[in-house]
């Protein structure tokens, strides 16, 4: 038989529980017009999360987070919610959730899941795709997408990526398609750097939830064999290695390929990794590093001269940042579209530079001519239309928007 929750107590700053079996709640009001939903056992969602309340898109003041709590990451979760001051609802089992009383007129989505459809059946809430990043990957045309009301997008690129899938229609295009360009990152200083020492950073993806989304260049080494080749091209240069917080959360053969990385270049007293505690992948890294080589979080794409990244949302970060880049694609990504071309269906790819695992002898020439690309003809496609002022584009101004529809 399940038991019931035994009452929540706070001590030392420390979530104390004992079962799940009933929800918990942590609020300051007893009503809220928004809401964020997040239905993800990795913890490292909880970084996916943050990035939509640092430039005061969200404040935290207004949001209640509903969180849907696992076992394995329970604690972790709690504690983070309770210490960064956010006003949440957690839950375990579905049937317990109830949100009714809190009268939420808007819910936002970060991710996908199969508990969404249970929230989005209440039609007393508007239901709102924001999405944790803009790239090429399937889960961004996930079909699952269709459901809301409204959908968040950074621009043109987006919206031409889901008519090409079909999961938007032209009648979508007036009723549910919000414009709102990158809310959730810091507005370009667009400062050059005078530092003559090339400063690089190598930012691969995870490794997906399945087959077709391995898009990671950490896969049977391939990053590390082009940042041996970026090496030997640039030897007095910075290296710094930022995996994906969410590395080895479905493989854990992607701890070792990215605790290679650090392994093969710690000799390199310009070598530096940069991770967040909060990570999934951060007690994997931390255990290979010095913590004088250690970053807890980068201030600015700007600060590089060069980007090493794969299929992930870095890349429209580093357009949106006018920053030179270059992508790794692997075989299998080539081989998962059809007729091997992927950049039909990855329009932020066919922006890019790119590297196959092949192609690893001609990284060199390809970072030449990277360096000389107009990287405002980029900008300009990436968000393609009018966005309000940085200091305007604010959540109200949207919900607005949506209001109007």
């Amino acid at each position: 038989m399940i038991g019931k929750l035994k009452k929540i107590i706070l001590k030392d700053n420390n979530i104390i529980y004992k079962k799940l079996f009933t929800p918990i709640q942590n609020t300051n009001k007893q009503t809220y017009s928004y809401a964020i939903y997040i239905d993800n056992e990795d913890y490292s969602s909880m970084i996916q999360l943050e990035k939509w309340f640092e430039y005061n898109f969200f404040n935290k003041n207004d949001i209640l987070i509903i969180v849907r709590l696992y076992s394995s990451t329970s604690k972790k979760v709690l504690n983070y919610l309770q210490e960064n001051n956010y006003n949440f609802y957690g839950y375990k089992v579905i049937r317990t959730l109830n949100i009714d009383k809190f009268n939420i007129k808007y819910i936002f989505y970060l991710f996908n899941s199969f508990t969404n459809p249970v929230l989005i059946k209440n039609r007393d809430q508007q239901h709102v795709w924001i999405a944790h990043g803009e790239s090429d990957k399937l889960a961004s045309v996930n079909p699952m997408i269709r459901m809301y009301d409204f959908i968040f997008t950074s621009g043109d690129i987006a919206i031409n990526r889901f008519l090409h899938y079909k999961i938007i229609n032209e009648c979508d295009l007036k009723n549910k398609i919000i414009k709102v360009g990158f809310p959730y990152l810091a507005k370009p200083t667009l400062h050059k750097r005078t530092n003559s020492t090339m400063k690089i950073l190598y930012a691969p993806t995870w490794e997906g939830v399945e087959l077709q989304q391995q898009y990671s260049s950490l896969d049977n080494n391939f990053g590390l064999s082009a940042l041996s080749s970026i090496s030997d091209c640039y030897e007095d240069s910075q290296l710094y290695y930022m995996p994906h917080p969410s590395t080895g959360v479905k493989d854990k053969n992607y701890k070792s390929y990215a605790k290679n990385i650090i392994v093969n270049n710690i000799k390199n007293k310009n070598f530096y990794v940069v991770q967040s505690k909060n990570s999934y992948i951060y007690n994997d890294i931390s255990s290979v590093i010095n913590k004088d080589r250690y970053i807890e979080k980068l201030t600015n794409f700007e600060d590089f001269d060069l980007v090493i990244t794969d299929v992930s949302s870095i890349i429209a970060n580093l357009i949106y940042y006018k920053v030179n880049y270059i992508v790794l694609v692997k075989n299998l990504v080539v081989k998962s579209h059809l007729n091997n071309d992927i950049t039909k269906d990855m329009p932020l790819l066919s922006l890019s530079s790119i590297i196959y695992e092949n192609e690893l002898n001609s990284l060199e020439k390809l970072i030449n001519k990277e360096m000389l690309v107009n990287k405002q003809d980029k900008f300009d496609k990436l968000i393609s239309y009018e966005s309000p002022n940085k200091d305007e584009q604010n959540l109200e101004y949207y919900i607005n928007l949506m209001s109007n529809r």
